[in-house]
C-alpha cells in the first residue's frame, strides 16, 4: 500500500490497526545521502561511531520509510503481512540538507520518483515544533476573541509569532485610506464579498489592523490564496453572531490543519506506543534519521542517545548483526540483505509462507523490487522470521515458532550492526559496550609517497597486519598475532626517526581526543545499509583502506561488505630477513603479498 500525502489521512487509521494488531514491526528508510567530511574507519569505538553518524544524520535527510506489520496467525501456523510504503518529506517550518549526488544518481537508476516526493510527500513536525505552533495558535486565537487590533492571521507553518501594533507612517496613510473608502463602498453595496488586491504580509497586517479599528462590527476578514500563490484579503458582510462562528470555524480549521502538518511523526508515535519488536537490517542510520526528523534532534552526548532510543523504541532487533555472530554465522556466507534472503531459501533454513492481509500487500520474492524501502522492509522481515525459527532448532526439543517474546532473541535485542569495525562489531543500546584491548595496534605515520607495500614491509617480520589508512599520511596497523606486540614496541616504537613513527595506539587516542582528525573523503554507493565498503584494485601490495590518490579505489555494492567486516590482514608470502630502516631514506616496496583470509575472525 503506497501511502502518500493525498491518502495519508485516510490510511493512518489502517495502518494504526495494523501496528496494533501485529507481532512484530520490521521498517527500512532510504537518504538523500550516506556520507559526511568525517570518515569511518576501522578503530572507531562505538561512541565515536556515533558522533560520526549523527552528523550524517543531520546533514541528510530520510526521504522513503518502508513499513512492513507481521502477525502469527496460530490457526493456520502462518504469517500475515501488512505493507506500507511511505513519502516523508519536509513541508512545515524551513529545513535544509545536504544531497549526495551519487545517492541520487543511485535511487534514480532504482526507478525512484522525485516528482512523487516533492509533490505528494507526506509533511512532518517534531514534537517540539508541533508543541510551539500550537502555543502560537492558542494565544492567536485568545486574541482574535478579543477582536485585538494587533491579531495577524497566520498559518501553523509560520515562523513569526503575534505582533504588536504597527505605527501607521505618512508612506501608508493614503493606502489604507483608500482601503477604508473601498470597504465603507462594499458595504452599502449589495455586494457579497469584497477582495483587496494582493499585497505583502506587512500591508496586510495594516489592512487588518486599520479596519479593526474603523469598522470592527459587521464585517469579517480572512487571507485568501490565488492560484499564483499570491494573498489577498477577502472581507464579507456578517454580523456579530456569524462573525463569532465563522471564526470558530477558522480557529477549528487552523487546528486541524495543525494535526496534518505533524504528518508522518504520528507514524512514529504509534510504533512507540505500541512497545512492539521493530526489526530492521544494518539499521543504524535508519534509526539516527527516525530519531532525528520525527523525534527530536540528536544529542550530543552519546549516552544521551541511548536513552532517546530505549524511550522511543523499547525493542530493536538488527538482522545483519543476528546473522553475523554465532551460531548463525556458521551458515550464512553474506549478511547484505539480499544475499541474506537467498541463502535463508536454502537448508538447513525453511522460509515460512506469508501470507498478505487483505489485497494490500504488494510486494513477493518472486517480484523483487530492491532499494524500494517497502520491499526492504518486507524481506527484513521475512530473514528476521527464517533466521529466527532457525534458532530455535537447536533447542532440544526444538522451538516453533520462535516469536517475538521468546528467550532466545533476549541476547540479540537491542544491539546494532556496526560495520567496518575492527573489533567493535555492535552498539550496545541496554549496557555497557564492548572496549576492546588494542595493545596490538599502532598508529603509523611516514612520507605520502608510502604504499601498502612499504607499510607491510616495515612490519613484514610481526606477521600478517591489518591496516585503516586515516589520510595520506597516516594509518593505524593492527597484527594478527598480538604476541609480537613487545617486539614492534622495543624494534619500531622505540626506533622512530624522521622518516616513519610508529607510536602505540594509546598514545594516539590520548594525543586525538575528543575528535579524530580525519582528512579523506569517501564517494560510497548509495544503499539503504551504511557501512558500505570500498573496494580496492588488489596487487601484490595487499590492502588499503581510504581514498587516496595515489591508491586506486572504486566503490563496490554492500554486499562485499562481508569481506571486509573482520579486518582485513595482509603478510609477506615469504619469510623476510630484517630489514635495514636508514633514516635518512625511504623503505623500498615489498617483493610479494597476499591477503590472509578476510572471514578470518583473529580478533
Amino acid at each position: 500500500m503506497e501511502i502518500t500525502k493525498k491518502n495519508f489521512k485516510e490510511a493512518l487509521s489502517v495502518v494504526e490497526a495494523a501496528i496494533q494488531e501485529a507481532s512484530f514491526l520490521s521498517i527500512d528508510g532510504e537518504f538523500t545521502g550516506l556520507c559526511t567530511e568525517m570518515s569511518i574507519h576501522r578503530f572507531d569505538t562505538a561512541r565515536e561511531r556515533y558522533m560520526k553518524l549523527r552528523e550524517t544524520a543531520s546533514n541528510f535527510l530520510l526521504i522513503q520509510f518502508g513499513l512492513s506489520t507481521f502477525h502469527y496467525d496460530a490457526e493456520k501456523d502462518r504469517k500475515k503481512c501488512d505493507l506500507f510504503l511511505q513519502h516523508p518529506l519536509m513541508l512545515m517550518f524551513f529545513r535544509y540538507c545536504f544531497f549526495q549526488a551519487s545517492s541520487l544518481d543511485f535511487l534514480a537508476s532504482q526507478g525512484f520518483d522525485f516528482n512523487k516526493l516533492i509533490r505528494d510527500g507526506i509533511p512532518y513536525l517534531l514534537p517540539e515544533e508541533e508543541e510551539k505552533v500550537k502555543n502560537i495558535l492558542v494565544e492567536k486565537h485568545k486574541n482574535e476573541q478579543t477582536s485585538s487590533p494587533a491579531n495577524l492571521q497566520q498559518t501553523p507553518g509560520s515562523r513569526s509569532v503575534l505582533f504588536s501594533p504597527i505605527n501607521v507612517t505618512e508612506l501608508h496613510q493614503e493606502f489604507l485610506q483608500n482601503i477604508i473608502q473601498q470597504t465603507e463602498k462594499f458595504l452599502a453595496s449589495n455586494e457579497e464579498s469584497l477582495d483587496i488586491e494582493p499585497c505583502n504580509s506587512f500591508l496586510r497586517k495594516l489592512i487588518y489592523q486599520s479596519l479593526e479599528n474603523k469598522l470592527s462590527s459587521g464585517i469579517y476578514m480572512e487571507t485568501q490564496t490565488t492560484e499564483n500563490q499570491e494573498r489577498f484579503i477577502r472581507i464579507r458582510k456578517c454580523s456579530d453572531e456569524k462573525k463569532a462562528q465563522l471564526m470558530k470555524d477558522k480557529q477549528d480549521s487552523e487546528l486541524e490543519e495543525l494535526q496534518e502538518a505533524v504528518g508522518f511523526s504520528k507514524v512514529i508515535k504509534l510504533i512507540t506506543e505500541s512497545g512492539k519488536l521493530v526489526i530492521g537490517h544494518n539499521m543504524i542510520l535508519d534509526l539516527l534519521h527516525i530519531l532525528n526528523q520525527f523525534c527530536c534532534h540528536l544529542p550530543e552526548s552519546y549516552d544521551d542517545f541511548k536513552n532517546l532510543t530505549n524511550c522511543v523504541f523499547s525493542k530493536l532487533l538488527d538482522t545483519k548483526h543476528l546473522a553475523s555472530v554465532q551460531p548463525l554465522r556458521d551458515y550464512i556466507i553474506s549478511t547484505s540483505l539480499n544475499d541474506l534472503l537467498e541463502q535463508t531459501r536454502r537448508k538447513p533454513f525453511s522460509v515460512p509462507t506469508v501470507e498478505p492481509a487483505g489485497d494490500i500487500c504488494a510486494y513477493t520474492t518472486i517480484n523483487e523490487k530492491q532499494h524500494e524501502a517497502g520491499y526492504d522492509a518486507f524481506i527484513t522481515g521475512l530473514c528476521f522470521i527464517t533466521l529466527a525459527n532457525h534458532l530455535g532448532s537447536f533447542q532440544d526439543p526444538p522451538e516453533y515458532p520462535v516469536l517475538p517474546g521468546s528467550q532466545l532473541l533476549k541476547p540479540y535485542i537491542n544491539k546494532l550492526f556496526l560495520g567496518k569495525s575492527h573489533d567493535v562489531h555492535f552498539i550496545n543500546l541496554s549496557g555497557i559496550d564492548a572496549e576492546p584491548k588494542r595493545d596490538h595496534v599502532f598508529h603509523v605515520t611516514f612520507p605520502k609517497s608510502w604504499k601498502t607495500s612499504d607499510l607491510i614491509q616495515l612490519f613484514s617480520e610481526y606477521g600478517a597486519i591489518s591496516i585503516s589508512w586515516l589520510d595520506d599520511a597516516s594509518a593505524l596497523i593492527a597484527l594478527k598475532r598480538p604476541e609480537h606486540t613487545a617486539d614492534v614496541l622495543k624494534n619500531l616504537v622505540l626506533s622512530s626517526n624522521s622518516v616513519y613513527s610508529v607510536k602505540t595506539y594509546l598514545d594516539f587516542k590520548n594525543r586525538h581526543q575528543p575528535n579524530l582528525v580525519v582528512e579523506r573523503k569517501v564517494s560510497p554507493v548509495p544503499h539503504s545499509d551504511f557501512g558500505v565498503p570500498v573496494k580496492r584494485r588488489r596487487s601484490s601490495s595487499g590492502t588499503c583502506e581510504g581514498n587516496l590518490s595515489n591508491r586506486s579505489i572504486e566503490p563496490i555494492p554492500e554486499e562485499d561488505e562481508d569481506n571486509f567486516l573482520n579486518s582485513p590482514s595482509v603478510e609477506p608470502v615469504e619469510k623476510k630477513p630484517k630489514l635495514e630502516r636508514p633514516s635518512n631514506s625511504n623503505l623500498p616496496p615489498s617483493k610479494c603479498s597476499k591477503l590472509f583470509d578476510e572471514n578470518d575472525n583473529w580478533t
